[in-house]
């Protein structure tokens, strides 16, 4: 999912979108990519849940869920997190499960990871203001 947001003079902007992917090792992978518009923030906030779907790892119903807040400002066309990213929550059946929110250029992307012989769908709903 690529969710752009632009600049807007009268006001808050709220954006919302939605993304899925599937994992079937332990490489982090990209969920979503927000761009972060040039000399602006943004706070964004991620809501992710994985869904082991087979493999030869696991149990059958493993799941894990997150709530992940950033803060992310564009001064000159690079994106970066103010501060530090917050997880509200963190619930998994399986440890190797991850979440995070990171930047590359004038982006942010929610980055997920599985574990091993696991076939996993991960999905979020990214919101920004």
């Amino acid at each position: 999912m690529a969710l752009r947001a632009t600049a807007s003079p009268v006001g808050p902007r709220v954006f919302s979108g939605e993304s899925t992917v599937n994992t079937t090792d332990a490489t982090e992978t990209t969920l979503a990519t927000i761009t972060v518009p040039e000399d602006d923030q943004m706070l964004l906030t991620a809501r992710v849940k994985a869904t082991r779907t087979g493999g030869v790892a696991g149990t059958a119903g493993d799941a894990a869920g997150y709530i992940i807040h950033a803060m992310l400002q564009n001064l000159a066309g690079t994106a970066e997190i103010i501060g530090t990213q917050a997880a509200a929550l963190t619930a998994e059946d399986v440890g190797g499960y991850a979440c995070v929110i990171d930047v590359t250029g004038a982006t942010a992307r929610v980055r997920v990871t599985g574990v091993a012989d696991t076939n996993i769908t991960w999905s979020c709903v990214v919101e920004t203001y």
